[in-house]
C-alpha cells in the first residue's frame, strides 16, 4: 500500500512537470529551438578544442545548473594535470618547451579568430541572443583557465631550466592581451544583447 502511495506521487510530480514544460512562454520555445549562430558555434568550438586538449578540466554533470543558478559561475578550471599530461617534470626539456609552444600558440591563434568573428558579429548588426552571449563568455574563461595551465606548466618547466623558449613567452604575454581584448568584446555583447532586449519588450 505504502509502495502504491509512493508510485502514484511520483507520477503526480512528473505530471505536474509535464505541465510546466508546455506551459512554457512561445518566446522561449522559439529561443530554444533557435539555430546556433556562427558565433555560438565558433566560441562552443573553441572551449571544446581546450578541454579535449587538456589544457582546462571540463565541466561536471552539474555545470548546466550552477550555471542556471550562477551566472558568474566558471564553466571549467584550470587543468593541475596538463603539466602532467606533456610531462613537465620529466620528459626532454626540449619536448616540453615545443609542446608548450605549440599549445600556447594554438590558444592564441584560436581566441584570435574568435575575437574577430566576434567584432564581425557586433558590427554587422546581427542578431545577439544570450546564447550568444553565454558562449561567447564561457570561451573567455576558457582561455582565462589555460593560460593559467601553460603558466604552471612553464614554472614546472622553470624548476628544471631557468630558461623558457622565448617564443613561449611572447605567446603567453600575447595571449594575456588577446583575453583582455575577449573580455571587452565581451562586455560590448552583453550591452548589446541587452539593448536589444529592452526594444524588443
Amino acid at each position: 500500500m505504502v509502495l502504491r502511495i509512493v508510485s502514484l506521487a511520483a507520477l503526480a510530480v512528473l505530471c505536474s512537470g509535464c505541465a510546466t514544460v508546455s506551459m512554457q512562454p512561445a518566446s522561449t520555445t522559439a529561443s530554444i529551438i533557435r539555430p546556433k549562430s556562427d558565433l555560438q558555434r565558433m566560441a562552443e568550438g573553441y572551449s571544446d578544442q581546450a578541454r579535449e586538449a587538456g589544457w582546462v578540466e571540463g565541466n561536471d554533470p552539474m555545470a548546466f545548473l550552477t550555471r542556471s543558478l550562477f551566472p558568474d559561475a566558471q564553466s571549467g578550471i584550470a587543468s593541475h594535470e596538463y603539466h602532467e599530461r606533456i610531462d613537465a617534470d620529466t620528459a626532454s626539456i626540449p619536448q616540453v618547451q615545443l609542446q608548450l609552444q605549440n599549445d600556447v600558440s594554438s590558444a592564441l591563434t584560436g581566441l584570435t579568430a574568435l575575437n574577430a568573428a566576434a567584432s564581425d558579429f557586433l558590427s554587422d548588426g546581427s542578431e545577439i541572443v544570450r546564447s550568444d552571449v553565454a558562449s561567447f563568455e564561457d570561451a573567455l574563461i576558457t582561455a582565462r583557465n589555460a593560460r593559467r595551465s601553460f603558466i604552471e606548466a612553464s614554472e614546472v618547466l622553470a624548476e628544471r631550466d631557468a630558461t623558457v623558449s622565448v617564443e613561449t613567452a611572447n605567446d603567453l604575454d600575447s595571449l594575456e592581451s588577446e583575453i583582455e581584448h575577449t573580455r571587452q568584446l565581451a562586455d560590448q555583447l552583453v550591452n548589446a544583447w541587452r539593448d536589444e532586449s529592452v526594444a524588443t519588450s
